[in-house]
Formats: structure tokens, C-alpha cells, sequence
């Protein structure tokens, strides 16, 4: 089974599996994770500004602008993820004495953003029958609930790849992903702070 697919029900064996192969191989399924990832980002962003954007411009026009969301957001897919959270995951791992290379650690953030594209479907939904902004009550909850899930798995993968490839305990894996605990938590609560 797909690598890929494998990673949300199987996450230790998959990353045995991810361990035994090829650095290029592994590099080039990191940065299509990473521009897969990215590019629903930039679509999710589109979707959220067209309310604001949609009397002013064409349909024409929009499509341009949801394909140049799509583009941006998978470039900096490639940037954030593959650099940024890499590199800093990477570091703070070697500041507890962690032994993952960096490539390990790559295939953990690109793997542990696996579940984000499960966010697709929803977003396909909310984006075309114009509801991304204004949902609201029972859907509200359901679509918040959902995407906590998802962030919630994205750990969960992240740090069991932090245990495997840095042969840490599972205190130093938590440690080591704290800066997206935190972030991830300002970014879902931010909204409920600001409006109240």
C-alpha cells in the first residue's frame, strides 16, 4: 500500500518502511507532499477572500486568481513546510541530542501533513455553496471539530516520527514539536479572542 495512505492507520511501520528508502526518492515525495499541502492552503485562502473579491472581478478573473492561490500557496508549501518547520524542528531536535538527519525530519513534517488534505472535501463544499465565511450553528462546530481532529493527527504523526527517527522518549518528541503546539493553538483560538 501507498506510502502516503499508510501513514494515517500505520504510522511506526511506514516510517520503518520510509527509512529504507532512497534520499532522492524521499525528497521528491516531500516536496509533492509539501506543494499538495500548500496549494489546498492557497485554494482554503481563496475561498475565505471571494466574498470580499467576487464583485469586482470577472469569473474569468477568478479563475486566474484561484489558480495563482493554488500556485502561491504551493510554493510556500515548499518554503514553510519543507524549510522552516523543517529546519526548526531539526535544530531544536539536535539541541536535546536527537539523531534524525535532516531528511528524516523532512519526511516527518511532509508526512504529518498528510491529514490536512482530508480538509479538501470540506473546503470544496464550503467554498462553492459560498459558506466558508458565514457558516454558522451545528455545521460550525462539526467543520471546527473536524479540522481540530485533523491538526490533532498531524501531531500525533509528527511526534511518533520524532520517537522513531531522533530515538527520543515521548517528552523530548513533545518538546521538540512545541512551537506548532503553540502556534497551531493561537492560530484556532485567535478568531473566538479577537471577536469577543
Amino acid at each position: 500500500m501507498n506510502a502516503t495512505l499508510k501513514i494515517l492507520y500505520k504510522t511506526k511501520s511506514t516510517f520503518d518502511y520510509l527509512n529504507n528508502q532512497y534520499e532522492n526518492k524521499l525528497s521528491k515525495n516531500c516536496i509533492l507532499i509539501f506543494i499538495t499541502v500548500g496549494a489546498i492552503s492557497g485554494f482554503e485562502s481563496f475561498y475565505r477572500e471571494l466574498s470580499h473579491i467576487k464583485d469586482y472581478m470577472t469569473n474569468g478573473e477568478l479563475t486566474i486568481l484561484l489558480f495563482l492561490s493554488a500556485v502561491i500557496g504551493a510554493g510556500l508549501g515548499v518554503v514553510i513546510g519543507g524549510y522552516i518547520i523543517t529546519y526548526a524542528i531539526y535544530l531544536l531536535g539536535k539541541l536535546l541530542k536527537g539523531i534524525g538527519d535532516l531528511i528524516d525530519i523532512r519526511v516527518v513534517v511532509a508526512y504529518s501533513m498528510i491529514p490536512s488534505v482530508l480538509k479538501l472535501p470540506v473546503l470544496l463544499y464550503l467554498g462553492l455553496s459560498d459558506k466558508l465565511n458565514g457558516i454558522a450553528g451545528f455545521e460550525f462546530w462539526i467543520i471546527n471539530i473536524f479540522y481540530l481532529l485533523i491538526w490533532v493527527w498531524s501531531l500525533k504523526i509528527m511526534i511518533q516520527g520524532i520517537i522513531r527517527f531522533h530515538n527520543f522518549e515521548l517528552w523530548k518528541a513533545i518538546l521538540t514539536t512545541s512551537p506548532l503546539w503553540i502556534v497551531g493553538l493561537v492560530l484556532y483560538f485567535a478568531p473566538y479572542v479577537i471577536t469577543n
